[in-house]
């Protein structure tokens, strides 16, 4: 999950009231699914709807970047640390000192970018004693900084050639990851969940709708009465993707497309009142600047 409000820095987007209210929705669902409360038993799809959200600020932001010729590496992973390592290194500081005494090596495992990898091999997320592992939930991370350092070279080799578009490949490569994970689900499911191939399209959409919306001159904003329904549709198929999960879906498979997609459209109905009443408001606001950080001490 990116952490801070993905608003600052050259090349990012104003800052959007409403995509703090999705971040609140994604980090509270976690949280309480984590805390087992009845009720919420998809509460990791939160995690879906901050792949979305990062891909959709920051992915756009190397796309807005690499079109201007401005597009820095360095520049780039130093703003990525910025925003990600104070916080972390906090977190990893009071897990080491706290695992002198109670935690064995293993618990360690979630060493910053490659943890994702590391879980995978040590076991899956559903298993009885995933939660005892205090930096579990960096697994997202792994992914999220995995994708951020192939998505620029991908992008800005993309934009240097002229057969295909940077849109229709970030489209067509977010295609053959998300069909990758259906398949893959098959074979090795704890792999679909946990590595960066199979979980690269859902980043993958968030960068398309940010990449539409430079190509047209504005973001994609759908307003009036369909954006006003489809935000109310979307926030409701968000709560579903919560609340009716069962154990005998397989996951992520097709079932990670509600939180997906239903992202998605709220991130292009930013006009709408329930972006604006209910995303938009201080509290849901508060919640989602602060997102980062409850996600990682939770």
């Amino acid at each position: 999950m990116t952490a801070g409000r993905g608003g600052a820095g050259h090349g990012a987007i104003a800052y959007r009231p409403d995509i703090d209210g999705l971040r609140a929705i994604a980090v509270a669902a976690v949280v309480l699914y984590h805390a087992a409360l009845p009720g919420v038993p998809g509460g990791f799809v939160g995690v879906d709807i901050f792949f979305v959200i990062s891909g959709f600020l920051i992915g756009g932001q190397i796309y807005r970047e690499g079109i201007a010729g401005g597009f820095s590496y360095r520049e780039f992973y130093a703003r990525r640390a910025r925003r990600i390592l104070p916080a972390f290194l906090v977190l990893l500081a009071v897990c080491y000192l706290v695992g002198t005494f109670a935690l064995t090596p293993l618990a360690f495992a979630g060493v910053f970018a490659v943890s994702n990898i590391l879980f995978y091999l040590g076991g899956g997320y559903f298993a009885p004693d995933a939660d005892r592992n205090p930096l579990l939930m960096t697994w997202s991370l792994g992914v999220e900084e995995q994708f951020y350092i192939i998505f620029p070279i991908i992008l800005l080799l993309l934009l240097k050639q002229r057969m295909l578009s940077p849109l229709w490949g970030v489209i067509v490569l977010s295609l053959i990851s998300f069909l990758g994970s259906l398949i893959l689900m098959h074979v090795d499911p704890t792999a679909a969940f946990y590595l960066l191939p199979t979980r690269a399209w859902e980043l993958g959409l968030g960068a398309t709708l940010a990449i539409l919306g430079v190509k047209q001159g504005r973001s994609v904003t759908i307003s009036g009465r369909t954006g006003s329904v489809i935000a109310l549709i979307s926030l409701a198929t968000l709560g579903l993707a919560i609340t009716a999960y069962i154990p005998s879906i397989a996951f992520p498979g097709w079932y990670v497309l509600l939180p997906t997609i239903a992202t998605v459209a709220l991130l292009a109905t930013s006009a709408s009142a329930a972006n604006r009443r209910l995303l938009g408001n201080p509290v849901m606001q508060f919640i989602g600047k602060v997102s980062y950080s409850w996600y990682l001490w939770h």
